[in-house]
């Protein structure tokens, strides 16, 4: 999407020797990126020397970004759950589509049940996505949110929407972002709502944002640091 192809992914941090400067890939505007490879896949199998080694190299990025979004992408694979469990924020994107707000809850469910999650130091955030107004974008979480209280208990949170744009699609054919290439377009201005929205966290909430070697080590804690 950034009209970009990476050189290296993580599978060469892990397994080549690269630094985790090797590994990201510039975009515009000092956006980086770092392609997951197969190494995301293997991830979870890695032995400590490989770990203690991968933890070393992620934690740099805490001196190098400003903000670290992970992209699991969709499912409840193992994979999935290990980095949703890991992680202090949770950003759910869904669609009023039936089958993704099954797939939300779902997700939700098995997060819920998952014996590493710990409701106490993680928030969930929710996103409307394709909605035609903003008002469906909030219905859309309205219902997400009554079966979730109801059969999980579990607290989320709404924090905007992202209406069905022509713009945004023939951003994703040129491979630029919609924000530089049309910054009036509707989900540009959307998406710096939401922006805005992650940004203004209050003091109290600070405590669950972790830096990346915490992330790392906690997500194999229980395979590696028992």
């Amino acid at each position: 999407m950034f009209g970009t192809i990476p050189k290296n992914n993580l599978a060469d941090l892990i397994y080549q020797g690269k630094g985790i400067k090797d590994v990201i890939t510039w975009g515009p505007m000092d956006i980086g990126f770092i392609s997951g490879g197969s190494g995301i896949a293997g991830l979870t199998n890695l032995g400590r020397d490989y770990i203690n080694y991968l933890v070393q190299q992620l934690s740099e990025l805490d001196t190098i970004a400003d903000v670290i979004i992970i992209d699991t992408g969709a499912g409840i694979s193992d994979s999935v759950m290990e980095f949703l469990v890991a992680s202090g924020e949770v950003l759910l994107v869904t669609t009023p589509e039936p089958t993704s707000i099954t797939d939300s809850y779902s997700l939700l469910k098995a997060l819920k049940r998952n014996t590493g999650f710990n409701e106490e130091s993680s928030t969930i955030k929710v996103i409307s996505n394709k909605v035609s107004t903003t008002e469906e974008g909030k219905l859309l979480f309205s219902k997400l949110n009554t079966v979730v209280q109801r059969y999980l208990h579990l607290k989320i949170e709404y924090i905007g929407c992202i209406p069905q744009d022509s713009e945004l699609a023939d951003a994703v054919m040129q491979q630029s972002p919609i924000c530089i290439s049309n910054s009036n377009a509707k989900s540009s201005k959307a998406f710096k709502d939401i922006a805005m929205t992650l940004m203004d966290i209050p003091h109290e909430a600070q405590v669950y944002r972790r830096g990346m070697a915490g992330f790392f080590a906690n997500m194999v804690r229980g395979k590696h640091f028992s």
